[in-house]
């Protein structure tokens, strides 16, 4: 049975110390067939340069927009059958998207 592709939107504006735990629990999903897509929404602090060192796919849009169109701008690029949207200081459990996706 082929999974449905699942669209997880992480939206990250100045959270440094917690987005690679957000990143790393879409990684770390049971259910594998997952685009994510990290938006950075203009932080001002090193929250790229933890991005970018995770190796994933990343909207760097320089300047504030605020959370609805910076999750916009992802959501227009995504192709998922089904989108979670995530913040970047928050994280799935293991089984997340493999219990929603049931």
């Amino acid at each position: 049975m082929n999974q449905p592709l699942v669209t997880v939107i992480c939206v990250c504006y100045n959270h440094e110390r917690f987005v690679r735990e957000a990143i790393q629990s879409v990684l770390d999903q049971s259910h594998k067939n997952i685009e994510l897509i990290v938006v950075d929404d203009g932080s001002t602090d090193k929250s790229v340069d933890v991005i970018r060192s995770m190796n994933v796919r990343l909207i760097d849009l320089k300047t504030n927009r605020g959370y609805t169109k910076a999750f916009n701008e992802a959501w227009r690029k995504s192709k998922g059958d089904f989108i979670i949207d995530l913040a970047g200081d928050d994280e799935l459990t293991p089984d997340r998207i493999e219990i929603g996706v049931k």
